[in-house]
């Protein structure tokens, strides 16, 4: 579960009753793995918005998803069947 407030997320984990606050480059990952649902096309978005390096952004998109992943905050979705 999560909230927009303002320029930040407020990203819920029910199970384990804790919160987080993501904002700037992590609120916009946040809002394009929510929209696009596909890494690929989050990252071609993302390229259009920042001047960053695509090899750079896909290694922080990476970082981001993998910890996300293991706060319980997104669901791979690949291991369900």
């Amino acid at each position: 579960m999560f909230i927009e407030l303002a320029e930040r997320i407020l990203v819920n984990n029910l199970e384990e009753g804790k919160s987080f606050s993501l904002d700037g480059v992590a609120a916009d990952m946040w809002r394009h793995i929510v929209t696009y649902g596909v890494l690929d096309e989050a990252v071609d978005v993302l390229l259009r918005e920042y001047d960053v390096a695509e090899v750079t952004l896909r290694a922080d998109f990476q970082d981001f998803t993998r910890n996300l992943l293991q706060r319980g905050l997104l669901i791979d979705t690949t291991q369900l069947s």
